[in-house]
């Protein structure tokens, strides 16, 4: 009876080491993945530019 209790739990740990490997590998080809698009990705972006825009709209009110 053991033997087959510690064959349940080895077939469980190997089920969870599966599991937590296929995520581990599908979050690395994410990443690869972003990483390669924005590698290929041309445009550029000034610092501050939107910040600067919003601050120079006036406000006017109607009175």
């Amino acid at each position: 009876m053991t033997d087959d209790r510690g064959h349940r739990a080895k077939r469980a740990l190997l089920r969870v080491a599966y599991w937590l490997a296929a995520i581990a590998i599908a979050l690395v080809l994410v990443a690869a993945l972003i990483y390669f698009l924005e590698s290929r990705d041309d445009s550029t972006l000034d610092t501050g530019s939107a910040v600067d825009s919003r601050a120079s709209i006036t406000v006017r009110s109607t009175d």
